[in-house]
């Protein structure tokens, strides 16, 4: 999965804000949809705080990495696939579980 693609992609689909700003539901969020955690340094920073595009990027991965372990350890036979990209002209036989 090329994580740098679907950042962009998420970023014209979804948008994306360097700054803190609360969502639809009034938590703090920034980036391309980052919740705010405690164990963020934005963590109690006020809305309009600014966020560095580094930041930005350094979440989207955590997020994707987060997301990924999820899938891994709640959908059964997740990674078991075999696959050709078209774009990435690349072959993924990855075989878990």
């Amino acid at each position: 999965m090329n994580i740098e693609k679907l950042r962009k992609q998420l970023e014209i689909d979804e948008g994306v804000k360097y700054e803190i700003y609360n969502d639809h539901l009034g938590y703090a969020t920034f980036g391309v949809g980052h919740l705010v955690l405690e164990t963020d340094p934005e963590y109690g920073r006020p809305v309009g705080t600014t966020v560095s595009e580094s930041r930005v990027v350094e979440v989207f991965k955590l997020d994707c990495e987060s997301v990924l372990i999820d899938c891994i350890t709640f959908i059964p036979r997740f990674l078991r696939f075999t696959r050709r990209s078209s774009t990435d002209n690349c072959e993924h036989d990855v075989q878990y579980g």
